[in-house]
């Protein structure tokens, strides 16, 4: 059925321009409307436009996706710097740990020192973690920019509209 109409004609009533979601022939529809007036002749007019909120919400769902895929990304990425972590925080780990088996049971040599300094595997680890901070950070960017992307895209949408209804009053006022 059809919905919304009444609410958009006292809208239009009330207001200069605006917009109101509609339902008509089973679909949505955004209305975008502005009113024309004029003295000579003395007319009030409303341009409207009926817009598929399909049209409106495909950017806004594509967006949407993107984010979660991009925070799915982010969570497998983080998940396999934590395993990559784990793994080699544990490898040098699993070597003093036998060195100190060793020294525990009495097999170990005592003249035998643990060598830990920073450019063993904790250093390179450092390394490792500061080389996926800089990939997180790019992916903070690339967001950022997706976002900036969707804000042109936003203002694109809003200046094609204004210069529909440009178009439409120029045409409106041709005809008269």
């Amino acid at each position: 059925g059809e919905a919304g109409f009444a609410e958009l004609q006292q809208q239009m009533l009330q207001q200069p321009k605006g917009s109101q979601q509609v339902q008509w022939q089973g679909q949505t529809y955004q209305v975008v409307f502005h009113q024309v007036a004029m003295d000579n002749p003395k007319m009030r007019w409303a341009v409207g436009f009926l817009i598929p909120q399909q049209l409106v919400d495909e950017p806004i769902n594509d967006m949407r996706q993107a984010a979660w895929g991009f925070v799915l990304l982010l969570a497998v990425l983080m998940a396999l710097a934590v395993a990559l972590t784990a793994t080699r925080l544990l490898q040098p780990l699993r070597g003093i740990v036998a060195a100190m088996h060793d020294i525990a049971r009495g097999e170990g040599d005592l003249t035998q020192r643990l060598n830990i300094k920073r450019n063993d595997e904790l250093g390179e680890l450092a390394g490792e973690f500061n080389h996926f901070v800089e990939q997180i950070q790019q992916l903070v960017r690339q967001c950022n920019s997706t976002a900036a992307e969707v804000s042109q895209v936003a203002k694109q949408i809003n200046k094609l509209a204004g210069y529909s209804h440009d178009r439409a009053s120029q045409q409106f006022s041709e005809v008269e």
